[in-house]
C-alpha cells in the first residue's frame, strides 16, 4: 500500500482455521430417511490463489456416506439418491470451491 508517496508494508492478523462439530438434522444414508447426526465440518483443502487471497475447501465427516443431494457437503457426486436422473452439479460442490482448479 502507498501512502504520500511511500511503500507501507500491510500487516494482517494470522486467521485461525479449525473444524467444527454439531448435529445435522438432515443425514441419510438411504436417500429417503433422514436422522439426527454429529458432524465435523473441517477445512480439507488450504491452497493459495494469488499473495492476497486463500481459498479455503470444508467438508463434513459424514459427506461420503450421506445422499443428502441438497446438501453442499454430500458427496454424491450428481446422482439422485433413488437413482432418479441427475441433479444440480452446482448443489454439492465444496465450500469456496469457487472456479477452475478449486
Amino acid at each position: 500500500m502507498e501512502v504520500n508517496g511511500m511503500s507501507e508494508k500491510v500487516v494482517r492478523p494470522p486467521i485461525a482455521v479449525v473444524p467444527c462439530s454439531g448435529p445435522c438434522y438432515d443425514f441419510t444414508a438411504d436417500g429417503e430417511r433422514r436422522e439426527r447426526a454429529t458432524v465435523f465440518i473441517a477445512p480439507i483443502a488450504i491452497r493459495p490463489k494469488d499473495p492476497e487471497n486463500i481459498y479455503v475447501s470444508w467438508g463434513c465427516s459424514r459427506g461420503i456416506f450421506c445422499l443428502d443431494h441438497e446438501c453442499r457437503y454430500a458427496q454424491t457426486k450428481g446422482r439422485h439418491p433413488r437413482g432418479e436422473g441427475e441433479i444440480n452439479p452446482k448443489a454439492i460442490e465444496p465450500y469456496g470451491s469457487y472456479g477452475e482448479g478449486y
